[in-house]
């Protein structure tokens, strides 16, 4: 049987998207060009479990408001210490909403994201992969992590070297850490105030 064309190109595509998927060292490589404080920031059995070691609410760094104002729209990612975690997204008139939510691992220097389809993923909203990176910010050395396809396409497109500015836009700061009974209790938040999955059909 012969495949339409469409859906062979649309195969093809996705395949080449999988193949394209840069190695560790490819990221730093683009991402120092833009701030040398970069470094893969990985678990050892000395530190902790992934799930505590990434654990946290990552969203848009606090030096992005400070240079330019208060965003107008956003999102927010919460990786949680029981393998579980939640997106979701605001702006001027929409309060913050779950956009997603699922499960997710830490594996060969990458974090990702499997939906549990609750909330319509038509079309995918954000990255489901994602590069963990220690960056000195401010004086302070922060947990980011830069999504792929998107986010790293887009950063390494338009990024101007030396100027970091464009990797805070595009990355998530984890601005707090999650414990477990904090991870607990902000679940249990979100999903009574945010959780709206008819808005999304």
């Amino acid at each position: 049987m012969t495949l339409p064309r469409t859906i062979l190109v649309l195969c093809l595509t996705a395949s080449a998207a999988i193949a394209a998927e840069p190695s560790t060292s490819d990221i730093l490589k683009v991402v120092t060009r833009s701030i040398p404080s970069a470094a893969s920031a990985t678990p050892t059995p000395t530190t902790a479990e992934p799930g505590v070691f990434f654990a946290g609410h990552y969203s848009i760094s606090p030096e992005v408001r400070r240079r330019a104002g208060p965003p107008m729209t956003g999102d927010h990612l919460y990786l949680l210490p029981d393998g579980s975690y939640l997106y979701t997204e605001w702006g001027c008139l929409l309060p913050e909403t779950i956009a997603d939510k699922g499960t997710w691992t830490f594996a060969g220097g990458r974090i990702r994201l499997a939906t549990d389809n609750s909330v319509s993923q038509k079309p995918a909203r954000h990255d489901r992969t994602f590069f963990p990176l220690s960056v000195e910010v401010g004086g302070m050395r922060q947990f980011f992590v830069l999504g792929f396809p998107r986010e790293y396409n887009y950063f390494r497109e338009k990024t101007a070297p030396p100027d970091d500015f464009m990797f805070l836009l595009c990355a998530r700061a984890r601005i707090a850490e999650l414990s477990a009974s904090d991870a607990a209790a902000t679940k249990a938040q979100l999903m009574r105030t945010a959780w709206n999955p008819d808005f999304y059909r």
